[in-house]
């Protein structure tokens, strides 16, 4: 990934002329042998120590006053404690409860009941004193028939309940209903049989004194505690962008199925992009947030890592190209993308000639004196692979234009997203050609077919002067996608942009015409002819005779001509 010591104040890579850079490395690597590796974060931490009242003076992002709470910010107050209501008391009186009507009557109602045969067992009992022998035998005389009832249900005649059966008589069971000075209360009343109707609670006759207080201190200040720390100074709002705020970035970005195309036209819509100065909190340490990483992972150290590779990932997810693996860090990626199709990758120097639209990855180590391990270190750089079969990519962009002076890029992670521009080296001077490890091209996207070969003409019957404007280059592709969307199949033959004039300025027509489309088909062919709207695809009738369509509409616009497989009878 790009290192901030090669930056400079402008955000480029520095030029650096060999003896330059050969003093410049010199005096790096005596820097980290006699201070060591611990004097580099400590220095780095001391750049980001400030005094208090640098820290007053500062921006603070928490949303929080500083305060601590005092007396003035307390105050004391009576609370009630009572449970009992002012007032003069209240003792329930008859008033206070009813007897609901309730049933009284001892029958049960039915058809009655009387008992018969079935509702008896008969059984016999001896009551013969003489013992059987030789001179007794028991006869019927010796036993006596008892009936037993066995019936559970009581003799009744028939019964339905009627008001003598209930009643709505008060019962009392205190005794007293007779004594003219007792005055009945709520216990004296059966509680089986008793509806108590007033709301109003018993309670005797009360008035709130200082007993029926409490006091309690109540803070009154709307403030919260709060004493400014370091994370005070650090704008912190976490994940501030969504997915909709990623596709609105892009939107200016007009996609032709041209990959290259496609891959710098999405580039450039995120030009003047550049970290907000929100952070992450990771680890304890504060790091701030990308776009890039928050699209690529929910991860917080990749959120807020090194993001000159998914900020080119990000590129080419939305560039619709997806004949590449992503990851987050360029050494990984650049090897990930060899492994997929090593014909992609390019070393530099390999008489590859570079286009726009490749991804170009740079190298701070890897074909120069810088090419030693403890250089790299001093430089916070990764170490080279021991046996030298993984390619060591420091950092990446994509190449806008390159001409025998030099090359021209967009780059994330150098600074905001925005143009470089590098120069090559003459008269024996190194030049920033010794930063280029090699390039990755894009492969032909195959989802497409190019159309820049396909040629008509367009005529029209009458004396209205009729032309048809080919689509080319940038609305090929998302005339293709939407008619694919569409789902009407068929092998297409061409896309065009049907359009009136006259003497070079456009006018609508009053009424239909006839259009003749000079095109590669046979009579008897199944031509299909689709204007295309944000809606889907919508056919018109057409005749097919050998080398041309021919077609009626009073619709002007994007009109699709497809193949289909079976021949179809002309109308």
């Amino acid at each position: 990934m790009k290192n901030d010591r090669f930056k400079t104040e402008s955000g480029r890579l520095p030029h650096l002329s060999g003896s330059r850079l050969r003093r410049m490395l010199t005096a790096a690597v005596c820097a980290a042998l006699l201070l060591g590796e611990a004097a580099l974060p400590a220095l780095a931490a001391e750049s980001f120590r400030g005094s208090s009242s640098a820290m007053k003076a500062a921006q603070v992002y928490c949303g929080m006053k500083e305060h601590t709470h005092t007396a003035r910010c307390r105050q004391e107050e009576k609370i009630l404690a009572c449970t009992l209501q002012e007032g003069e008391g209240h003792t329930h009186t008859p008033e206070c409860w009813t007897f609901p009507k309730r049933l009284t009557c001892s029958l049960i109602e039915g058809e009655g009941h009387f008992h018969g045969e079935e509702c008896y067992v008969s059984t016999e009992s001896l009551v013969c004193p003489l013992p059987e022998g030789e001179e007794h035998t028991h006869t019927s005389e010796c036993f006596v028939t008892e009936q037993t009832l066995r019936c559970t249900l009581s003799t009744q005649s028939a019964h339905t309940h009627t008001d003598a059966c209930y009643s709505s008589e008060p019962v009392y069971l205190c005794g007293l209903e007779n004594d003219p000075a007792h005055v009945h209360t709520l216990s004296c009343a059966d509680p089986a049989a008793v509806l108590l109707l007033c709301t109003r609670p018993e309670q005797p006759p009360h008035t709130h004194t200082e007993a029926c207080f409490r006091t309690e201190e109540r803070l009154v200040c709307t403030l919260s505690e709060h004493r400014h720390s370091a994370e005070c100074y650090q704008n912190e709002t976490p994940r501030p962008e969504t997915q909709a705020d990623w596709i609105a970035s892009v939107a200016e970005a007009r996609l032709t199925g041209d990959w290259q195309h496609d891959f710098l036209e999405v580039a450039k819509t995120q030009l003047g992009y550049a970290p907000d100065g929100t952070t992450l909190t990771v680890n304890g340490q504060r790091r701030l947030y990308t776009r890039y990483g928050d699209w690529f992972s929910d991860n917080p150290e990749i959120i807020s890592g090194e993001w000159c590779a998914m900020f080119l990932c990000f590129c080419l997810y939305y560039a619709d190209i997806d004949a590449l693996p992503f990851d987050c860090s360029c050494i990984r990626w650049l090897n990930m993308i060899t492994e997929t199709d090593s014909s992609l990758y390019h070393p530099y120097g390999d008489g590859y000639v570079p286009q726009p639209g490749d991804i170009i990855f740079f190298t701070y180590g890897r074909r120069s004196l810088r090419d030693t391990n403890d250089v790299r270190e001093a430089y916070g750089l990764a170490p080279l692979s021991e046996d030298g079969t993984k390619l060591r990519a420091d950092h990446v962009g994509v190449l806008v234009s390159m001409n025998s002076k030099g090359f021209r890029t967009i780059e994330g992670n150098n600074g905001p997203v925005s143009y470089h521009s590098y120069s090559f080296g003459s008269d024996g001077e190194v030049g920033d050609e010794e930063l280029i490890l090699g390039y990755c091209s894009l492969p032909e996207n195959p989802h497409v077919r190019t159309l820049r070969d396909v040629t008509g003409l367009c005529t029209a019957v009458g004396d209205l002067p009729m032309r048809a404007q080919l689509y080319l280059g940038e609305a090929v592709y998302s005339d293709y996608q939407r008619w694919e969307k569409a789902g009407n199949g068929g092998a297409l033959l061409a896309i065009w942009h049907l359009a009136m004039s006259r003497d070079g300025e456009p006018f609508a027509s009053d009424g239909a015409v006839e259009y003749t489309v000079k095109l590669p088909v046979s009579a008897g062919e199944n031509v299909t002819v689709s204007f295309l709207d944000e809606e889907g695809a919508e056919s018109v009738p057409c005749t097919v005779e050998d080398g041309c369509v021919r077609f009626v509409s009073a619709r002007t616009g994007t009109v699709v001509f497809s193949r289909l497989a079976e021949p179809k009878e002309q109308p």
